[in-house]
């Protein structure tokens, strides 16, 4: 079980994340390009793949992994 400590930091990131989303659904450009889910996340990969594939020809893209992610020291 969480203490109460925990418990009050819990309840004050649900508030201030019911508040960000708010202000994201009120004025959508203040995030910018920010996602904040998966669902958001599906939602900004299926315009890009909507978009790249309405192109003519489609253009060849290329996705590159930061070297963190491959466990990889810099």
């Amino acid at each position: 079980m969480l203490s109460r400590q925990a418990e009050r930091l819990t309840a004050r990131v649900k508030v201030l994340f019911s508040v960000l989303n708010y202000e994201r659904a009120r004025r959508p450009g203040l995030l910018g390009a920010s996602v904040l889910g998966l669902d958001d996340i599906h939602r900004a990969w299926r315009g890009f793949v909507l978009r790249m594939r309405a192109r003519d020809p489609p253009p060849e893209l290329y996705f590159v992994k930061p070297c963190w992610a491959l466990g990889v020291a810099a």
